[in-house]
């Protein structure tokens, strides 16, 4: 039985993975919301065929665009995923269980890490790419998303990890194409004023902490403890660069 939730796409240019994308999540969600930013390949044609919204709006900040695709949602849960990625087996059957037991009330918003891949197929196992915790599925009535570039979901309620993956499979000849108009953004936004308090980066040390060590159980294994480590320590670097320019 599908889940009583809304799957939204920011889409440009994406005709070659849009084929596999609904076919994997149709049978799990009740609705499917595109939102196209200016795409001269078929992907239109191809989500008008399948989804049950289509919104072409001009690309100005990805919160805006997450925003508004949550905006045209028939559900209160939103579930984001892009087109090159998919979720695990054991994801979707977390979910269900979610739903199943009602434990999903409890919170506002679910983190997932996500698995990266290279062109060769191999995971990309570095810090500034794994695990990522990823805030996707969330109740669009106590989050929304900030930030133009590298977009943030502001949380109004409990979170929750869940140590179940999102597999993500990059078109790297796009890379190049990706970085000038996240560049483009970046220089055309206006500064972040909010400023980060030393309460909220010790409770996300803490949350990130128990995801990597307990939930995902890399205490278990040494070399997997010493990349926790340097995870924490590289993120705890950038949150205090960034609070010191705020």
């Amino acid at each position: 039985m599908p889940w009583p939730v809304t799957a939204c796409l920011l889409c440009r240019n994406e005709d070659r993975n849009l084929e596999k994308y609904f076919e994997r999540l149709r049978p799990l969600v009740r609705e499917i919301v595109v939102v196209d930013s200016g795409s001269t390949d078929k992907s239109l044609e191809i989500a008008g065929r399948h989804a049950d919204v289509v919104v072409a709006n001009p690309l100005v900040s990805f919160s805006a665009q997450r925003n508004l695709a949550s905006s045209r949602a028939a559900h209160r849960w939103v579930l984001h995923l892009d087109a090159d990625e998919s979720m695990t087996d054991s994801l979707t059957d977390a979910i269900t269980r979610l739903f199943e037991s009602g434990s999903i009330e409890h919170y506002a918003a679910f983190c997932f890490p996500r698995k990266t891949f290279d062109e060769l197929g191999r995971l990309r196992k570095i810090v500034e790419s794994y695990p990522g915790f990823h805030y996707r599925l969330y109740d669009r009535e106590r989050c929304r998303w900030v930030k133009p570039v590298h977009e943030t979901l502001e949380i109004g309620g409990p979170k929750r990890f869940v140590p179940h993956h999102i597999l993500h499979y990059p078109d790297y000849s796009r890379v190049p194409e990706k970085l000038t108009l996240y560049t483009d953004l970046k220089d055309s936004s206006s500064p972040d004023s909010r400023r980060t308090t030393a309460l909220s980066m010790a409770s996300n040390f803490i949350f990130h902490a128990k995801a990597l060590y307990v939930d995902l159980g890399m205490w278990k294994r040494p070399d997997d403890m010493v990349f926790a480590t340097r995870w924490l320590l590289h993120q705890a670097r950038v949150r205090f660069r960034r609070r010191q320019k705020s």
